[in-house]
C-alpha cells in the first residue's frame, strides 16, 4: 500500500475505490506532490480536521525521513500537534511526535529527536494503541550518536 504501513487509516466510503499503485509509483506521487500534500495538511489542521492532518503527514513525513526536508517537517509537524492537542487525540499526536523525532534524529538532532519519540510513546500509551504490536510501526527511543556523522537508519519506537 506504502511507506507508512500500520498508520491506522479508515476504510474508503462507499462507492470510493482506492486506486492501487505499485510502491515505485507510491514513492514517485507523494514525492511529486510533496508541497501540495504539505499545504493540504497545514490546512486540514487549521479547518478543524486534525485526523486527516496526521494521517497525511504521518505518510508524508515517513516518505521523507533522511531526504534533508527537516523545516517542511518541523513547520507542517507543529500545525499537526496544535490540532491534535485541541482535539485531544492521542493517536495523532504520537504519530506527529514519532514523525518530527525520526526525522530530527536523522538530522542529527538526538536530544530533539528522543524527546519527540519519548512523547510519541507517552500519547500511544494514553490512546491504548502502542504501534510496536506486530505489523506496525515500532517506535523507540534513539541512542545518542557514537559514531561521527553520516548515513543514518531511521529510528524505531518501540516500548522496549
Amino acid at each position: 500500500m506504502g511507506p507508512a504501513a500500520g498508520v491506522p487509516v479508515p476504510p474508503p466510503v462507499p462507492g470510493v475505490k482506492p486506486e492501487q499503485l505499485a510502491e515505485a509509483q507510491w514513492h514517485e506521487w507523494l514525492n511529486a506532490e510533496r508541497q501540495v500534500l504539505l499545504q493540504a495538511i497545514v490546512q486540514a489542521a487549521s479547518a478543524g480536521f486534525p485526523t486527516h492532518a496526521w494521517q497525511i503527514f504521518t505518510y508524508q513525513g515517513l516518505q521523507v525521513l533522511g531526504q534533508g526536508y527537516w523545516a517542511d517537517i518541523r513547520d507542517a509537524g507543529q500545525a499537526v500537534l496544535a490540532a491534535a492537542g485541541a482535539a485531544s487525540d492521542h493517536t495523532g499526536l504520537g504519530w506527529a511526535h514519532a514523525v518530527i523525532g525520526q526525522n530530527a534524529a536523522l538530522t542529527g538532532a538526538d536530544d530533539q529527536g528522543q524527546a519527540h519519540l519519548a512523547l510519541a510513546l507517552d500519547h500511544f500509551r494514553q490512546a491504548g494503541d502502542l504501534p510496536a504490536k506486530p505489523g506496525r510501526c515500532c517506535i523507540r527511543p534513539v541512542q545518542p550518536r557514537a559514531t561521527p556523522p553520516g548515513p543514518r537508519r531511521p529510528p524505531c519506537v518501540s516500548s522496549s
